[in-house]
């Protein structure tokens, strides 16, 4: 009895001689993004610091011209797009498209393989050393070398997707002109294609 007396004081005094314990607050000041100042979600963003996947930045396209082939027409640009091109008499047979960009944007073969994903074409190892190797060379009218990537030459059924691509090395620049539609319409319209590709201007 004695004992349990001692320590029912023993926890009593030591309950009273507890502090309350003291909490710390820290005041979190966030403001808001100034005016004409748009917030940044990409934290890469203005940095000139290329993020996997991500597209590069549009470079300065206004000197970049070129002469439209007869039958075509220029519609609307947007996005990434300098420019989107169709046929006059037939809008939906293909499509053309000009981007341009800083560097070489992604490297060839990954390029490749990305606009075979586009068109839902599989292709090994083996079909993309063969598009590089027999990629034909032309020349714009500022003797820039613009190389021809036809991904008919894999497609099998003509009425299926396909794309032919130019590629323009224009001094740190990259110029995408990239034609899509069917392999029947994309090869109907390759020497028109050609033929803007060399009209392409960059000074």
């Amino acid at each position: 009895m004695i004992y349990l007396f001692l320590l029912i004081s023993l926890i009593t005094l030591t309950g009273c001689e507890q502090r309350p314990l003291e909490r710390q607050y820290t005041e979190m000041v966030i403001e808001a993004p100034k005016a004409g100042m748009p917030a940044m979600t990409d934290p890469h963003a203005g940095m000139g610091i290329s993020v996997p996947g991500a597209m590069m930045p549009v470079a300065n396209t206004t000197d970049l011209t070129w002469t439209l082939p007869q039958g075509w027409m220029e519609g609307a640009a947007g996005g990434m797009r300098v420019a989107t091109l169709h046929l006059k008499n037939a809008p939906k047979d293909i499509e053309v498209s000009v981007v341009v960009l800083d560097g070489m944007a992604g490297g060839l073969e990954a390029n490749l393989s990305r606009w075979l994903g586009q068109i839902q074409l599989p292709a090994g190892e083996n079909d993309l050393k063969k598009l590089i190797a027999e990629a034909q060379s032309v020349r714009t009218q500022d003797q820039f070398e613009a190389k021809i990537y036809d991904l008919t030459v894999l497609t099998k059924d003509s009425n299926a997707a396909s794309m032919i691509v130019a590629v323009i090395s224009v001094n740190s620049k990259t110029v995408f002109v990239k034609m899509t539609g069917s392999k029947n319409n994309c090869r109907q319209q390759k020497d028109n294609f050609l033929e803007l590709v060399r009209s392409i201007s960059a000074p």
